[in-house]
């Protein structure tokens, strides 16, 4: 493809992505519909709708927790647990 596009059709591209982004965000988007939607079909009765911006990930935070030593240990088991491994870590 870049042997086919010109500079300057390269940088209409550019100046129509700043208009008309078609960035990650797009996709995240997409994806908070289908869970929206999954977690509708699951909602009781009742419960108020949630809307699309609920299920959207935010980057803006930051994320400052840390593992402990057992919450990590707790992971390992649940993870062999699923695959029906035993395992003992005492």
């Amino acid at each position: 493809m870049l042997d086919e596009l010109s500079w300057n059709q390269f940088q209409e591209w550019i100046a129509y992505s700043k208009l008309d982004p078609f960035a990650e965000w797009r996709a995240d988007a997409r994806s908070a519909q289908i869970v929206s939607t999954i977690a509708q079909l699951f909602r009781k009765t009742g419960d108020p709708i949630k809307p699309i911006s609920d299920f959207m990930l935010d980057f803006t935070k930051e994320h400052k927790h840390e593992q402990t030593w057992q919450e990590q240990k707790q992971i390992a088991l649940m993870i062999a647990a699923s695959s029906g491994e035993k395992v003992d870590f005492s």
